[in-house]
């Protein structure tokens, strides 16, 4: 489906180097939408940790908890 396609499309962009929250949190909203909230959450977390502010993922994580 388009969920597991995007998250296996981000995932090679972050093989190519290119890491970023904003990758993180696209995967994060895609695990969601496929109701895999645990890597969800796991995604979003990893977006914080390269941008601690950043407030898109720390919403999607309280939208889950």
């Amino acid at each position: 489906g388009k969920y597991e396609d995007a998250i296996l499309k981000f995932n090679r962009v972050i093989e190519l180097g290119v890491i970023n929250e904003g990758i993180y949190n696209s995967i994060g909203i895609s695990y969601e939408k496929l109701g895999k909230l645990q890597e969800a959450l796991s995604s979003y977390k990893k977006a914080i940790e390269i941008k601690h502010d950043f407030k898109e993922a720390e919403v999607n994580i309280k939208n889950i908890e």
